[in-house]
């Protein structure tokens, strides 16, 4: 029979009472400890359930658990966190697995106002939770503990991302941990025991599973553009794979933390003296440009990490560590070497075809761009970027009222990619305001040497592309775009 037995949280000390509904079995040593650190006094009540029936669990014990000579059980626990007495605000939930010593950890599914200590935005979806009969919905971004045998670091990240789109769209399917462990394909030996999974197996479960994945390594003769890729997707509200091939590590993120320019408040000067501006290689030759990318601005990303809770900071530098701290991320963002992306399958182009193409665009069109200015790349569905458009208040420029009609009623694909210029006054601003902007067919062929579809410049001057014809238009005062910046792919916590 399904019991549910609640325990108080008066002081952090009510977390040792715990232990009394919880089978050994089932129970890390550390496992009070780390409730008490990461959600402490912010939860009142804990109902513990038992038994519960996690599908992910019970996909790894079929193929794993069930052939063994030990018995182990089918059931897990559940401990529901309530922001109140009453059990009427969930904060989220912990599952635990009767597994190994030190895996019994399983689904750590959390809103992320409880978490997160940073101001950060974050890729999140709908988790649906019952409850004795009745329904809540959780809003995060899935996480689990690996268990160390059927499925590892990269299995887990892996599944995280593809559970993240299966929450956010209909047309993914939600797989379980143990199918994902099952679709992988093997390189000339056994999947279980696990030794980890490649870029190229990641990739080849985020095909079969009905994407179009990238994958990217790091560039030589850029070693930025991988760390320029990482943020621009995530920007994007696709959460990636990345991979730590020093660390032999997996992890997805998540994420961004604030975009900080450093050296000073001045970005006019930081951007004089101390940030080079963007270049693209053309016919075996380096071009340079007067762009500045927003993606050298980000110090810190939100990575979820199966070692750890949920929405865990990475950042450029490594903090100083205290000696007792065993959840602070030990590894820094600059060290990914490695990165798979979920695309869309009719997404053409990706991120380094745009970055290219904008920069060439820049470069020839100079008088048209001005600058320096400071670029922001992005991919967005044409449905959400026209509820964008059209919650734009036109009131304070006459101008908007044209570019409003022009983007609302402009043919696009499903997904469009977008590239924000700002000068640099106007990035730095406490509303920072968008000068200049192009709209990209990310359905377009690669050899397609200016796939945009709207294109506004600083100077005023706008063109549009229909059937491959290319419209001009331009107000007599100039049409100034003095847009906000695009903001519906992430949600801001904290």
């Amino acid at each position: 029979m399904l019991t549910r037995e609640n325990v108080f949280i008066w002081s952090e000390s009510d977390y040792d009472k715990l232990l009394g509904y919880l089978d050994p079995q089932y129970v890390d040593e550390n496992l009070i400890q780390q409730l008490r650190k990461h959600i402490g006094l912010q939860s009142k009540l804990v109902s513990v359930e038992f038994p519960y029936y996690e599908n992910d669990y019970l996909s790894s014990y079929y193929i794993f658990y069930a052939k063994k000579l030990q018995k182990f059980p089918k059931e897990c626990y559940r401990l529901l966190f309530y922001a109140d007495r009453s059990a009427r605000k969930l904060m989220g939930y912990i599952t635990l697995r009767p597994t190994y010593e030190g895996r019994h950890l399983g689904k750590i599914y959390f809103e992320p106002q409880y978490l997160v200590k940073e101001r950060v935005s974050l890729i999140l979806g709908d988790c649906k939770c019952h409850i004795g009969g009745s329904e809540s919905i959780l809003r995060l971004f899935p996480h689990m503990k690996q268990e160390g045998d059927v499925a590892v670091c990269a299995h887990v990240a892996t599944w995280s991302v593809l559970r993240s789109f299966a929450s956010r769209f209909h047309r993914y399917p939600e797989l379980t941990l143990g199918r994902i462990v099952e679709m992988v394909s093997p390189e000339s030996e056994r999947m279980i025991p696990s030794r980890g999974l490649t870029a190229f197996q990641i990739s080849q479960v985020f095909l079969d599973a009905g994407f179009s994945p990238v994958v990217l390594l790091n560039d030589e003769r850029n070693p930025r553009l991988i760390r320029e890729a990482m943020i621009s997707y995530v920007a994007s509200g696709i959460p990636v794979v990345a991979v730590l091939t020093n660390r032999n590590h997996a992890i997805s993120i998540v994420g961004l933390g604030e975009a900080r320019p450093q050296h000073g408040t001045d970005l006019k000067e930081r951007v004089e003296s101390y940030c080079p501006y963007e270049s693209y290689w053309e016919d075996g030759n380096e071009v340079m440009t007067n762009v500045v990318l927003s993606s050298r601005f980000y110090n810190s990303i939100v990575v979820n990490d199966d070692n750890y809770f949920p929405y865990a900071m990475a950042y450029v530098k490594r903090p100083v560590q205290a000696v007792d701290d065993d959840d602070t991320i030990p590894y820094t963002f600059p060290e990914i070497d490695r990165l798979i992306v979920p695309l869309y399958s009719r997404i053409q182009l990706s991120y380094e075809d745009i970055r290219t193409i904008f920069l060439r665009m820049v470069s020839t069109y100079q008088e048209e761009w001005g600058g320096p200015i400071v670029g922001r790349i992005f991919l967005a569905s044409a449905n959400t970027y026209r509820e964008y458009i059209n919650e734009i208040d036109e009131t304070a420029n006459a101008s908007l009222k044209l570019i409003k009609h022009l983007l609302i009623s402009l043919e696009m694909p499903r997904f469009i990619w977008c590239v924000e210029a700002s000068s640099v006054e106007h990035y730095q601003q406490e509303n920072p305001v968008v000068d200049g902007l192009v709209i990209f067919d990310s359905t377009s062929a690669t050899i397609n040497p200016e796939p945009f579809l709207f294109l506004a410049f600083p100077n005023g001057v706008i063109r549009i592309k229909t059937n491959a014809e290319v419209i001009e238009c331009k107000e007599e005062d100039g049409c100034s775009l003095a847009m906000p910046p695009f903001n519906k792919n992430l949600v801001e916590v904290n």
